[in-house]
């Protein structure tokens, strides 16, 4: 999938997490390192608007292979994007088969690795995170979490004032070992840990410039010469080497090849129902989408559960508009789930619905959501004007084992409360809400 367009104010929409797709909505040029014995790298000079204590590294990479040295043996470390010696953050790919994220703390390395079957090995591209906020490291490929490690905390440590290194390993100074053999393109630093939803939401999208906390970016627009700009207001820009002689790196277009182009998502709220909207603008073996909802609790869990499926065109380049209408609107958030006819699948990112927008004037109870649960759920009821209500929990046999809402319900909003069920058995139980004299009933079914 491709992107989502900006909508309407009651609507959150964002990127789609996709499989190597960069960033297209610039010129899609990327550089192509050739490793030992070219040398080739890019040079970004030491600046310490490039020394964050606490970082986010992003990047779109396709490693082609690892390089055996000629003559010699294979470099132990094959360095990516560099800015360590014995200090600072990078990623790298070993001669073990690793994908690996540094970042060092005061007292050592946190390094999160995804091992010998890393997607990057197929030579196709894929975007990498790696995130550290001050005690967990966290290794991100595709916006999906692969690795983290915390054995270490404290702000990130420089030792050096080192060049930042494209396409090899950054030593004391400039360049150290480890040339990188691959395509590279679109990085990105932060000084802040993001979150997987704003990571998720912009790898597919250019950016300005100016985000906050982008220190910087690097998107490769210029498609010639020997600089490799950087868009934030620090200017850290890079100079296209090749060291002993090597030639500098190639800079190169790519084909971007989108399975689903996915133009828009969209929630709507209404008073009892929510519509979610989406559109193409073509698709590829396109078998269909799940519709899936999310609830999130007090406790700052959530839960995610299939509510319907709607079928996809399967290849067409003719646009295609999509609905589904949720009724019971027990729920935060909304993604869907793009299948192809050969399995693979990729999410989309959420959008989320304003519990403001509800204004129920009826007596309702709705629904758990999900149902199916275990060990938690999430119960929604409405009353027309706010009165004293309860809200029970019996067993089977007709026992009442929980109480979870005893008070004052508010009107004209959608009332929502948890029941845990962890210290109950699996089996048949019932939600019943009395309110002004009526009572309603929900039967629910815990499965551990």
């Amino acid at each position: 999938m491709k992107s989502f367009l900006t909508t309407a104010a009651l609507i959150i929409v964002a990127a789609v997490s996709a499989r190597g797709q960069i960033p297209v909505s610039k010129n899609a040029l990327v550089f192509y390192f050739q490793g030992f014995p070219k040398q080739d790298y890019v040079n970004i000079p030491h600046s310490s608007t490039l020394e964050p204590a606490t970082i986010t590294l992003e990047a779109w990479i396709n490693c082609d292979a690892w390089y055996t040295r000629v003559g010699g043996n294979p470099a132990s470390y094959d360095g990516i994007i560099s800015k360590t010696e014995s200090g600072g953050f990078e990623f790298e790919h070993s001669s073990f088969g690793d994908i690996n994220y540094y970042a060092h703390a005061p007292s050592g390395y946190d390094e999160p690795t995804f091992s010998a079957v890393a997607p990057a090995y197929s030579g196709q591209w894929h975007h990498f995170a790696g995130t550290y906020d001050g005690s967990t490291a966290k290794l991100y490929i595709d916006g999906v979490l692969r690795s983290t490690d915390s054995k270490y905390s404290g702000g990130i440590t420089y030792l050096y004032s080192n060049s930042l290194i494209l396409g090899g390993e950054a030593g004391t100074g400039a360049l150290s070992s480890g040339q990188f053999y691959g395509k590279l393109t679109d990085i990105r630093i932060w000084n802040y840990a993001r979150n997987v939803d704003s990571i998720l939401a912009g790898m597919h999208h250019g950016l300005a410039g100016n985000e906050a906390g982008l220190i910087g970016y690097w998107d490769f627009h210029e498609g010639s010469g020997t600089v490799l700009g950087d868009l934030t207001s620090n200017h850290n820009d890079g100079i296209l080497t090749g060291s002993s002689g090597g030639t500098l790196p190639t800079w190169a277009p790519i084909a971007v090849t989108l399975p689903v182009e996915l133009i828009s998502f969209t929630a709507t709220t209404g008073e009892k129902a929510v519509t979610l909207r989406w559109n193409t603008a073509s698709e590829v073996n396109n078998f269909g989408f799940d519709v899936e909802k999310c609830c999130k609790f007090s406790t700052g869990g959530e839960q995610w559960q299939k509510i319907g499926f709607v079928e996809g065109h399967g290849s067409t380049n003719a646009p295609q508009a999509y609905s589904f209408v949720d009724n019971n609107t027990a729920g935060d958030a909304y993604r869907l789930k793009q299948i192809d006819r050969d399995g693979k699948f990729e999410y989309s990112n959420v959008v989320k619905v304003s519990a403001a927008a509800y204004r129920p004037t009826e007596f309702t109870l709705s629904q758990n959501f999900p149902n199916p649960f275990n060990p938690t759920t999430m119960i929604s009821f409405t009353v027309p004007v706010s009165g004293r209500a309860t809200l029970k929990i019996f067993n089977a046999i007709g026992q009442e084992v929980a109480t979870v809402f005893n008070g004052e319900a508010l009107g004209g909003i959608n009332n929502q409360v948890q029941f845990n069920a962890s210290n109950y058995s699996s089996g048949l139980y019932f939600s019943r809400l009395e309110y002004n004299g009526k009572t309603q009933l929900k039967k629910m079914t815990l499965i551990k």
